[in-house]
């Protein structure tokens, strides 16, 4: 496990917002999410085992009725054209589609292969036609 601390830094602390909505079949739509991959755990070591994101959404703020275990695998990530001192910072994105109209709520967490998870990231809210 990464860090002495035990516990890892937020996912980017914020999410860059729930955007890019798209028509779905039988009125359902989708948006694409985004965030900040972490860099460091919680006592500023290098993270170097993140394992995946946690993505979280509800329709009310703060209260998630849904959540996606995603793997590094799972979400699409590119350079965001800013570093740390572990490294490059990751813009992360997750297509979420089949979401009723209405309002959405999402936010994300990291987690390592330990198993430990990160605080949730600034939540972001998008409403849908």
């Amino acid at each position: 496990m990464a860090g002495a601390g035990g516990s890892m830094a937020g996912a980017g602390g914020s999410m860059a917002g729930a955007g890019g909505a798209t028509g779905g079949a039988g009125g359902s739509s989708g948006v694409r999410v985004s965030w900040d991959a972490p860099t460091t755990n919680d006592d500023d070591s290098c993270l170097t085992d993140l394992s995946g994101y946690r993505l979280y959404r509800g329709q009310a703020s703060g209260s998630y009725g849904y959540v996606e275990n995603l793997t590094v695998a799972n979400v699409s990530c590119v350079d965001s054209g800013t570093s740390t001192s572990c490294g490059s910072v990751l813009r992360c994105s997750y297509d979420v589609s089949g979401l009723a109209p209405g309002d959405w709520y999402f936010t994300v967490t990291a987690y390592n292969q330990a198993g430990l998870q990160s605080n949730y990231a600034t939540e972001v809210s998008i409403s849908l036609p």
